[in-house]
């Protein structure tokens, strides 16, 4: 097994740290030329509230609360061909992970739940979900109590029948409420890195979330799936969370070989890891199937990864060059064709002769290489900048290609605006507190008193707090967007103490 070993030599350097660095991802630059200044970001999950937004700007209101047993019944009175949507409201889990806990209440496999997006796993956000009425059990099954699910953490309600479902996408973005504790800089150092990124945008980088939450970003196993390194690849997946104690052991134990052991000590909540391992303990040398055990929507997320990564590379490397204004080549949205809510991706067009100088920035789409969308190959500036983050990568286009077997990974590609753009954003100050929740949630309800260490942060010596408020739309980042007000040199990432620590 010398060669497992030789395979896990990339990722000996990263054990035992926590995460890697927005710069392995491609987050390297800022937009706006303001100063910085430092506060705490997320330090409390109420201190980030996320709402989902309609289609027509609106927030999600949570209005009523009920329980499962509601739920149920509500559902069985439907005709089985209606959808039942509710709202859910969770803190510290991701929506598949929250809904995963209903469904084990409900005796109904999570798959049945529908959903518009992915919701942040750090703060409390509130989102609108549905399934199909007829796929619950309308037999007299005892719902399991919602006892389980500590209700501190999650909460349904708002209870509506409808014609069609939740579907991905479709929703209108997202309402950002954010907390900055601890301001140590001067309040107009803070006002007027607001006021500037409100006006020029951010770097519409991938965030961190994009990349998992191993030692290894997601796209080092993309990277290594599409060149075909199949041992690196089973290395890396099975070392992505082996930063101490069983975790790393187990990961010790498969690097000589004992994959039986490994198995034995990985928790059953770590999928990928015993995906790889339960075929291993059967086929030792069988690298490419152990490969193909992990889960294929898995798979996909790590060659996403890849070109995310690429992708925020592209746009550093733009911005380091002061490439920030339309250029010929660049891409816009053709709005000579309309395009229909339900097709993957945008329909583009380069820009015309002449066309630059009326064009914002804002405007302007970069590539998310993909088979059915290609590196730029006109010799333009945007072409030598897609060829100098390849190379650093080490990869070219053909990656990318649609393979032959319909059993392989593939991805179409899209576009991507380079610049992310607030809506609505405001901001206040208000007196800090060490712990105090300050503002109020769907979670816990409105804060019912003033209290005294919220009215008076001077009494305690932690001064005043940033409030923001602000829109993104779809697959935008918070945490990337309060990287550029704040001009922090890193991504900022779940529980991120900004001023130096990251978790």
């Amino acid at each position: 097994m010398h060669h497992l070993r030789d395979a896990a030599r990339p990722l000996r350097a990263s054990l035992g740290r926590w995460k890697f660095s927005a710069a392995e991802v491609g987050i390297e630059s800022f937009l706006g030329s303001h100063p910085g200044f430092e506060a705490k970001f997320q330090q409390f999950p109420y201190d980030f509230l996320v709402r989902e937004l309609d289609r027509e700007q609106r927030p999600i209101q949570f209005a009523e609360e009920c329980d499962l047993s509601k739920l149920l019944d509500f559902a069985r009175r439907q005709p089985p061909e209606e959808n039942v949507w509710f709202t859910l409201v969770k803190r510290e889990q991701t929506t598949p992970e929250a809904l995963a806990k209903i469904a084990r209440c409900l005796q109904v496999s999570p798959k049945i739940f529908s959903f518009c997006g992915m919701k942040d796993r750090w703060g409390i956000t509130t989102q609108r979900v549905s399934f199909a009425a007829g796929s619950v059990d309308t037999g007299a099954q005892e719902v399991r109590s919602l006892e389980g699910l500590d209700r501190s953490w999650i909460k349904i309600g708002d209870l509506e029948a409808k014609p069609a479902k939740a579907r991905l996408g479709s929703h209108g973005g997202n309402g950002f409420t954010v907390l900055l504790r601890d301001l140590a800089d001067p309040q107009k150092t803070a006002n007027d890195a607001v006021l500037s990124a409100a006006s020029g945008g951010f770097p519409n980088y991938f965030g961190l979330q994009r990349f998992g939450t191993g030692q290894q970003p997601s796209s080092s196993l993309g990277l290594a799936l599409l060149r075909g390194a199949k041992a690196e690849l089973v290395m890396l997946a099975l070392g992505a969370r082996a930063r101490h104690g069983r975790a790393l052991e187990a990961f010790q134990a498969a690097q000589e070989g004992r994959f039986e052991a490994a198995l034995e000590m990985t928790p059953s909540s770590c999928l990928q890891e015993r995906a790889v391992l339960q075929h291993l303990v059967h086929s030792p040398s069988d690298f490419a199937g152990a490969v193909k055990a992990v889960p294929r929507h898995l798979r996909l997320l790590w060659c996403r990864s890849l070109a995310s990564q690429l992708w925020n590379r592209v746009l550093s490397l733009r911005i380091e060059q002061k490439m920030m204004e339309p250029l010929p080549g660049d891409l816009v949205l053709d709005r000579s064709s309309s395009t229909a809510a339900a097709e993957e991706r945008l329909r583009v067009r380069p820009l015309r002769e002449g066309e630059e100088k009326d064009t914002a920035m804002a405007e302007i789409l970069l590539p998310v290489l993909g088979y059915d969308v290609p590196a730029p190959k006109a010799p333009t500036a945007l072409q030598g900048i897609y060829q100098r983050a390849m190379e650093e990568i080490g990869i070219d286009g053909q990656v990318f290609r649609k393979p032959e077997s319909p059993d392989d990974i593939w991805m179409s590609g899209d576009y991507r605006p380079a610049i992310g753009q607030f809506s609505g954003l405001s901001h206040r100050f208000i007196p800090s507190s060490p712990r105090a929740p300050l503002i109020p949630n769907d979670l816990h309800g409105s804060l019912r008193r003033p209290r005294r260490d919220a009215a008076d942060g001077s009494r305690h010596g932690n001064g005043t707090a940033l409030l923001l408020e602000f829109g993104l739309p779809k697959a935008s980042y918070a945490t990337v967007a309060i990287r550029e007000v704040m001009k922090m040199a890193k991504s900022l990432g779940v529980g991120d103490l900004v001023g130096g620590l990251r978790s």
